[in-house]
């Protein structure tokens, strides 16, 4: 078996090169939805190219049908696989069921095995001959499940270009990952569908996997620049839209994902940059996060300065995958600006409450007081008249009269008669 190595042939070498090269440093990344997924897409894209080069090079009507089958081997699941992508990278989207997930390689499968097969390529091939203006090419006339495959194929490519724009929140750095993704999905479909029309421009070369060449670049600036594959877009349903509370969530590296009307309306006057390390931004969001991250309990009160001041309250909570490792951190804030107002007045109320029981002046123990004269004698030393001493340690206050004993000593003709049978 001889090889001719020429331009078309190392054009779709350089694709799977590149290819490979984005597979190998996407396996980082698995662990991240989606990942999987787009990682055995550039693989399957890898075999596609690997196979059209041999197909090109290759001398001899077996030996390029041969490379043909194994090219198919990667192509039939580029699609499939790029649309599992698109849909784990939607937000919320939950991964398909096995039964779903069979039923969505049901033509892929079908394609391969009648190219595979002899007696059922013809549904596939209807005439394979020789290219009377290009030596050593082959010229394919499909067969019908050729053209259902090509549909279902364009169909899934539809369905993930939705998915993908669907999904892109707000934020540079979401908009740029999908308008990565959408470029590259675009160009491989679109260099698919030059290779069959009448005015193919490059005829010697096979271009749809030479167009993933381009996509693998685009890949990599987003895995660069727009953080693809690093940064994916978390869950936003209504509820959280609607919440009171403000939710912002943070990935492993404290970077900002996700964050609801009501935090950025509770933080305004902030930096809010999806992608950005909030606390390290200058803002009352940033000083409040950076405080939050010094808490071990993970809660924390801040104040949000502004007429009137505002209190809030931080509660963070760790999302961990199943071998806990830290996913994302949850932080809920509330306004609590009301019920620290009211612990505040309860306070000062309390202090005034305190104060007043401070001033209330009360006797106990032991008191020294004379037995003839009654005075009694103070903490200095001090001899001070029962009255004084009174007065000075109680809030008693002092009239004066006489008792009917004493008002018959000193004022007998004053007293009242004295009862019989009564005693002094």
């Amino acid at each position: 078996m001889s090889f001719v190595l020429g331009a078309p042939s190392i054009a779709v070498f350089a694709a799977a090169g590149v290819a490979i090269a984005v597979a190998v440093a996407s396996l980082g990344r698995t662990s991240i939805r989606g990942g999987i997924a787009l990682t055995l897409m550039m693989f399957a894209v890898a075999i596609w190219a690997v196979g059209s080069g041999f197909e090109s090079a290759v001398a001899g009507a077996p030996g390029k049908i041969a490379a043909a089958v194994v090219s198919y081997a990667g192509t039939v699941n580029v699609a499939p696989l790029f649309f599992l992508f698109a849909l784990r990278y939607r937000r919320g989207a939950r991964p398909l069921r096995p039964g779903r997930l069979a039923l969505l390689w049901i033509i892929p499968v079908l394609t391969l095995v009648a190219e595979a097969v002899g007696p059922l390529r013809g549904l596939m091939w209807t005439r394979i001959y020789a290219d009377p203006d290009r030596p050593n090419t082959l010229l394919f006339w499909h067969g019908p499940l050729f053209w259902v495959a090509v549909a279902y194929y364009a169909g899934l490519g539809a369905a993930s270009a939705v998915l993908i724009a669907r999904a892109a929140p707000r934020g540079r750095t979401f908009v740029g990952q999908s308008a990565v993704l959408l470029a590259g999905l675009a160009i491989p479909w679109l260099a698919t569908a030059l290779s069959y029309m009448p005015f193919d421009p490059l005829p010697a070369v096979d271009l749809p996997p030479a167009a993933f060449a381009v996509t693998g670049v685009l890949l990599f600036i987003g895995m660069g620049r727009f953080r693809l594959l690093d940064l994916v877009p978390v869950a936003r349903h209504q509820v959280v839209e609607r919440m009171a509370d403000g939710l912002i969530v943070l990935d492993a590296d404290e970077r900002l994902l996700d964050i609801n009307p009501a935090a950025r309306a509770l933080f305004q006057g902030s930096p809010i940059h999806v992608g950005s390390q909030p606390h390290l931004e200058d803002g009352p969001m940033g000083r409040a996060l950076a405080s939050l991250r010094s808490q071990p309990d993970g809660r924390v009160q801040v104040t949000v300065p502004g007429t009137p001041e505002r209190w809030l309250d931080l509660r963070s909570s760790e999302l961990r995958g199943r071998r806990g490792r830290l996913d994302a951190r949850l932080i809920v804030v509330q306004d609590v600006s009301a019920r620290r107002q009211m612990d505040i007045e309860r306070e000062h109320l309390i202090g005034e409450l305190q104060s007043a029981l401070g001033e209330v002046k009360t006797l106990s123990g032991l008191l020294p007081i004379c037995s003839s004269c009654k005075r009694i004698k103070d903490d200095r030393g001090d001899w001070r008249s029962l009255e004084r001493y009174l007065a000075d340690h109680s809030d008693a206050r002092f009239t004066h009269s006489l008792c009917d004993d004493c008002l018959r000593e000193l004022y007998p003709e004053l007293a009242p008669p004295e009862e019989p049978g009564s005693s002094r």
